[in-house]
């Protein structure tokens, strides 16, 4: 199981030329119980990119995939801080280092074209549907309960 350390975190600042935001660094530093009880009830060992990514190379490439870090156009100010099993993803704000919403883009929420807005060229990340949570910890927490209903819905677990 991989967690992220502060060797980490300044590697993905330095590669991607981003300034992590404190509640992001403080997360991955303090709550590693809570990232194990994501890593235990959420996927296949290996899989360290779900709910919230722990994985630095995988974090690097998905946001260099991305474009990130972008001033113009969709997912402009935002970081991918991990993914869902369906390919949607999840972002922190950039620009805003007191902004601690998580985002959401879930295929299987919504239709994330829904949620986009043409005129301005980005997602419309102030809509209910794109908050996947307050902060880091309840987006874990809120990940876990979710993976808990799946494995106990299909025995999984």
């Amino acid at each position: 199981m991989h967690y992220l350390s502060a060797a980490d975190l300044d590697r993905l600042e330095q590669e991607l030329d981003v300034v992590l935001p404190a509640h992001y660094r403080a997360f991955h530093l303090t709550e590693q119980e809570l990232i194990r009880q994501l890593r235990e009830v959420s996927g296949e060992p290996g899989q360290d990119w779900l709910g919230v990514a722990t994985d630095a190379a995988w974090l690097i490439e998905i946001n260099r995939l991305y474009g990130i870090p972008k001033r113009e156009g969709p997912l402009r100010g935002k970081f991918c801080i991990g993914n869902d099993a369906g390919g949607g993803g999840h972002f922190i704000s950039l620009d805003d280092p007191a902004n601690t919403v998580v985002y959401a883009i879930s295929h299987d929420w919504y239709d994330p074209e829904e949620m986009f807005d043409e005129e301005r060229n980005d997602y419309v990340w102030t809509h209910e549907d794109m908050m996947g949570a307050p902060n880091m910890v309840a987006f874990t927490l809120r990940t876990i309960r979710m993976w808990r209903d799946i494995n106990e819905r299909y025995g999984t677990e």
